[in-house]
């Protein structure tokens, strides 16, 4: 088994080092060429997509001066660009991409982090969520945590983790992440967490999600106020006009009050960055589910932390 592992990763190295090697500008075509294409082979994505933009444009909840087939096209299209761009980095030619990013709100950052306490960021599967994850080091000096899926070829898993490391960021595996997460915050450290995925219903608040109920995940809030560690929403979006992506970094939301209504804020600001550059956002999950699914083998008892 090792042997087709090791042969997988040279593949790996063959395929993707002449992409990664090309000047940003052809990259960036090929990889929105290549997520155009996607649109028109993954069907079952596309189906997704479209559904879910219809239905938020028909609740109101956002705006796109085409319909939902031409915001789903787009969509793919920028899925296309950021991973290629991940590919630049992987390699070691994404270097100026990172350092090109532009932040807002860093006085925010320097306000919560004051007198020790850690840093919860808060976030969505909004722009490249992995290159925000590497401008928190480069740009601010924070070294987050995040939690990630490992990979099974070994060779290629150990190769990610290395380039990872190389812009400051620790990953953890999902058994266990959240006692890690709440010992590092505790000794003062920053940690990740997305607020767009499904959870069930143990696991979240039911509420509003760009017009449709949805579960979401009371974790942050809750972990908040077990370590004192602050509350910060932060996205990042591809300026087209300036040709940069940028890190925004909102005020810290309270976590002393109701759990329930904390959650809503956080949601909250959520749904305002998706509707500030809604194809940015990962549409092609499927983020609303009417039943309240049991817990997940994988799930921690909150409650028990």
């Amino acid at each position: 088994m090792r042997s087709l592992y090791f042969l997988q990763y040279v593949l790996f190295l063959i395929f993707f080092m002449p992409v990664a090697a090309l000047p940003y500008a052809i990259s960036l075509r090929l990889g929105r060429t290549l997520g155009g294409l996607g649109y028109h082979l993954l069907g079952k994505r596309r189906e997704i997509a479209v559904l879910n933009i219809r239905n938020a444009m028909d609740k109101g909840a956002i705006e796109w001066p085409g319909g939902a087939e031409s915001m789903a096209k787009e969509v793919f299209r920028n899925l296309g660009q950021w991973f290629v761009e991940i590919v630049r980095i992987l390699f070691g030619f994404g270097g100026d991409l990172v350092k090109g990013i532009r932040v807002v709100g860093i006085e925010n950052i320097h306000k919560a982090s004051a007198n020790g306490h850690g840093i919860l960021g808060v976030s969505a599967h909004m722009g490249n969520w992995e290159l925000m994850v590497m401008s928190l080091t480069e740009k601010l000096g924070l070294t987050m945590h995040g939690v990630a899926k490992k990979q099974k070829n070994p060779y290629i898993n150990d190769f990610i983790i290395r380039a990872r490391q190389k812009y400051g960021t620790r990953i953890i595996y999902k058994e266990g992440v959240l006692r890690k997460f709440i010992s590092i915050l505790r000794d003062g450290g920053a940690v990740g967490m997305m607020l767009d995925q499904h959870v069930s219903a143990n696991m979240g608040f039911r509420m509003d999600f760009l017009g449709s109920p949805a579960w979401v995940s009371r974790t942050p809030a809750t972990i908040a106020r077990k370590t004192g560690a602050r509350l910060l929403p932060m996205f990042l979006h591809y300026d087209s006009k300036e040709r940069a992506h940028i890190l925004t970094i909102l005020p810290e939301v309270p976590s002393g009050g109701d759990m329930e209504e904390t959650t809503r804020q956080l949601n909250s600001s959520v749904e305002e960055f998706i509707r500030h550059s809604p194809a940015q956002w990962l549409w092609i999950h499927r983020r609303w589910k009417n039943d309240p699914l049991a817990p997940d083998e994988d799930e921690e008892d909150l409650d028990s932390l």
